[in-house]
């Protein structure tokens, strides 16, 4: 009779085994699709910033080396320039001549320049994070 009772005791462990086996597996794929979610909206707030408010997009491509966007507003150089300093957070600044510039950060360099009252952008994200 002792060995009957002792064998649903046996049972209990390994069924609280698996429970937790599944249980562990379970957050992992909860916390896998999280992380992916998360560094998904970091990359779409990032690509808000790239965007001039109002600029008429002329050109944007993606391919697998980054992507590239050519934009054209009614905005004065300085206005757009100022805008860009503070979005992107340059690390370098570079005054090409009197009517163009070229900002660069980690992964993006956006060019700006000036011609017959439109001032264009063009931007450069590369595909590494």
């Amino acid at each position: 009779m002792r060995a009957n009772a002792l064998s649903p005791r046996r049972r209990l462990p390994a069924a609280s085994i698996v429970a937790g086996i599944v249980l562990v597996v379970i957050i992992g794929i909860v916390s896998s699709v999280a992380f992916v979610r998360l560094r998904g909206h970091g990359r779409s707030t990032d690509n808000a910033t790239l965007i001039y408010p109002g600029a008429q997009t002329i050109v944007d491509m993606t391919s697998d080396e980054g992507r590239a966007i050519q934009l054209q507003t009614g905005d004065s150089l300085d206005r757009v320039l100022a805008w860009y300093e503070g979005s992107l957070r340059p690390t370098k600044t570079v005054r090409l001549t009197s009517t163009s510039f070229v900002l660069k950060n980690q992964n993006i360099t956006a060019t700006i320049a000036t011609e017959d009252n439109k001032t264009n952008i063009l931007i450069k994200q590369s595909g590494r994070p």
